[in-house]
């Protein structure tokens, strides 16, 4: 694919058919080729694809593109993650709460619930040892 004969301004919108493959190049993050691997195999300069980043909209577009490309695996991760942790993976479990936001749901959920228990226990522990038990929260 050749280079379009056109000199691309700052203001440029529309991208060309190299430009566009090359954001989907760059927003690929299995994709580790070097500058140079890159620019070879879309037969320009590396010197093009460095203009290229630095062109306003450019790398918005590209993190368009990579966020897109994040979005679409996310199913395939979750789906993968969920089985580990039906399956009593920890770490699994944990991610999978993590990316679901839940986490620090059920982390304060946790902090009100020792808030709640502490003192009961408390009140439990004095009852059982003769009132001789020291008060966690007061000493």
């Amino acid at each position: 694919m050749k280079l379009m004969n056109r000199m691309i301004t700052q203001n440029d919108t529309n991208w060309n058919a190299t430009q566009i493959k090359y954001m989907h190049i760059w927003a690929n993050p299995a994709d580790i080729r070097s500058d140079e691997e890159i620019a070879q195999s879309l037969r320009v300069g590396r010197k093009t694809l460095y203009r290229w980043r630095h062109l306003d909209g450019f790398m918005a577009e590209c993190y368009k593109i990579l966020n897109n490309n994040i979005l679409s695996r996310m199913n395939k991760i979750m789906g993968a993650q969920a089985t580990k942790a039906e399956r009593g993976d920890t770490p699994a479990a944990r991610l999978v709460s993590e990316l679901l936001g839940k986490l620090n749901q059920i982390q304060n959920q946790m902090n009100i619930d020792k808030a709640l228990i502490m003192p009961v226990k408390f009140i439990v522990e004095r009852i059982d040892n003769g009132a001789n038990t020291k008060n966690p929260i007061t000493s």
